[in-house]
């Protein structure tokens, strides 16, 4: 299938721009503002189409070892689901965030500024609306992976999980974009009786660890990662940070990096809301500086959003020169769409 975004490079990050100036496709904090049931969105048409086109290869007259991968955009903002997933927690208390006060340090000041937190407040009311979304699209695609695991046959190996999670309010903030749990835990939920037993993997797992897994479990080998702790790795490059920002976690304890920033130390264990700052963690210290050259990353990167900006430049220079996959047949958002105004025509409150 095509993305549900554009496929070209529309959407490259800018590290030189001042810090108060905003690329049209950032996030703000409207997506909040407007949680609530609706008939149809841009989101909820693609999901559908995902799982339409997961059972046709399922049916398919095929005899050759499958290899299927399912990929929703829900749970994700905006909050908005079909009335039936809205209605599904009419009468549910929705917990709040349990540490929503701001945190006084670069990152979250920076992400705030992002989304406009102080421009755009949200209420109390209008926080447990978009929980309750986020609540119901978690259902909804509950009930997609359903009617796919419905259609299974034989020993298949199911495999869930997810790119990032949400802050949904905790320290102030909302969506992906933080280095904190929130935004980069996801599931990660195997099912192979025929493998293994059930049990909890306690020990942090990596998405880098995912192809090998899914290579074990094809050659009937436990994975690596139900046994084997190692150091979880995550740079973010994007949408919010204007130069490099790793992590590097070891057990319960985490070391956030930004370069040109201090550094962010938390014991996610005993603080799991991530708010007493550490200061310093020497041995995770070296460990970032073994892995990374944070300065020599920084002018790759800005390198690469020159190059990438100069051809979508280009690309949207007279009759506008499309790189997305033709089946998307311009239903969703194409290289040269506006974004904001593409998701409104598709969206029925």
């Amino acid at each position: 299938m095509t993305d549900v975004y554009p496929a070209g490079f529309d959407w490259v990050p800018d590290w030189d721009l001042r810090d108060d100036e905003r690329l049209p496709w950032y996030h703000d904090l409207s997506s909040v503002l407007r949680a609530g049931p609706v008939e149809k969105t841009l989101q909820l048409e693609y999901d559908a189409e995902v799982v339409r086109r997961a059972l046709d290869a399922l049916r398919a007259d095929d005899p050759r070892p499958l290899l299927l991968v399912v990929s929703f955009t829900h749970p994700h903002d905006p909050y908005e689901v079909p009335a039936e997933y809205w209605e599904r927690y009419d009468g549910v208390e929705i917990d709040p965030p349990r540490f929503p006060e701001p945190v006084d340090d670069a990152s979250t000041r920076r992400m705030r500024a992002m989304v406009e937190a102080e421009r755009i407040p949200a209420s109390d009311e209008q926080v447990l609306a978009a929980r309750r979304g986020y609540y119901g699209a978690i259902s909804m695609v509950d009930d997609h992976i359903g009617s796919i695991l419905d259609a299974l046959r034989g020993d298949t190996v199911v495999v869930v999980s997810s790119d990032h999670g949400d802050m949904l309010g905790e320290r102030g903030l909302w969506y992906k974009m933080a280095p904190f749990d929130g935004s980069i835990q996801v599931p990660l939920i195997v099912h192979a009786p025929q493998r293994l037993a059930a049990q909890r993997v306690t020990h942090p797992v990596s998405l880098l660890d995912l192809g090998a897994t899914l290579l074990e479990l094809a050659g009937g080998t436990e994975p690596s990662i139900v046994n084997d702790a190692r150091d979880v790795a995550l740079e973010y490059l994007a949408e919010g940070v204007r130069s490099p920002q790793v992590t590097l976690i070891r057990g319960t304890r985490k070391l956030v990096r930004t370069l040109g920033e201090p550094d962010l130390v938390f014991d996610v264990e005993t603080d799991p809301g991530e708010r007493a700052n550490l200061g310093r963690d020497d041995e995770l210290s070296a460990a970032v500086d073994a892995r990374w050259d944070l300065e020599a990353l920084d002018a790759e990167v800005r390198r690469s959003q020159q190059r990438r900006r100069l051809v979508a430049r280009a690309l949207a220079t007279g009759r506008i020169a499309k790189w997305d996959h033709p089946e998307g047949d311009g239903r969703y958002i194409d290289t040269g769409d506006d974004f904001w105004s593409t998701l409104e025509r598709a969206r029925k409150p």
